[in-house]
């Protein structure tokens, strides 16, 4: 019987990507000291140097800012409006809410097990409407110990009550979600993102395809 389903966050209940994406297309527009530089090679070499948000956003904008040959306080500025705008683009991909809430309304534990600063990720939970819905959340910063690390997995687990053949995990990095929630025993969900995840049980597009596959796997309609 399935008892919990745990989420990671980034690129998993919203879309990451565009909204960093979106943000540095806006600072192209905005700041003049870019307006010299080629477009594809500022918003292009942002996006590769965040590598899906792994990247320090500090050290990569004065890698950039340094390559395109610009004025080295471009690169604190740029940053600044980062940490500024930033939230601005957080919100939930359109079905996650509405998943969550069918979740809940069965009686499923739900929690979110996130990698990041407890700052940064406590605040995209609050501005994404969440918190309500979730019985644990567990930020890396906060356990000391990150994704893929069963350990993590485990106490997540713990809190909830439940064990990992009761459990699943969906998640969009093949390697931190996906391989580290098989690896603890949880059947893993991999929402689509980039490379291969080879330990993914199900794959999903959407996060309103888990409801199918929970039913399918004797989740009841109730």
């Amino acid at each position: 019987m399935i008892r919990a389903v745990l989420f990671d966050l980034d690129g998993t209940l919203w879309d990451r990507d565009k909204a960093f994406r979106q943000l540095v297309e806006g600072q192209y527009q905005t700041f003049p000291q870019l307006a010299a530089v080629h477009r594809p090679a500022f918003i292009g070499r942002m996006l590769e140097l965040d590598d899906h948000g792994l990247g320090d956003k500090r050290t990569a904008y004065a890698r950039v800012v340094s390559e395109l040959g610009l004025e080295s306080d471009l690169a604190t500025l740029l940053y600044d409006s980062f940490l500024t705008e930033y939230f601005s683009f957080v919100e939930p991909f359109p079905e996650v809410l509405a998943t969550l809430r069918w979740l809940r309304n069965r009686t499923i534990k739900l929690g979110i097990i996130t990698n990041g600063t407890i700052a940064m990720q406590e605040r995209k939970i609050e501005s994404l409407g969440l918190a309500p819905l979730m019985d644990v959340v567990l930020i890396s910063e906060r356990e000391s110990v990150r994704k893929p690390d069963r350990a993590i997995f485990e106490r997540g687990l713990s809190r909830l009550g439940v064990d990992s053949a009761a459990s699943w995990f969906v998640g969009d990095h093949p390697d931190a979600d996906i391989r580290g929630a098989s690896e603890a025993g949880l059947t893993a969900v991999w929402r689509r993102s980039w490379g291969q995840a080879d330990h993914a049980t199900h794959t999903i597009t959407s996060l309103d395809q888990l409801i199918p596959l929970l039913i399918g796997n004797g989740l009841g309609h109730g």
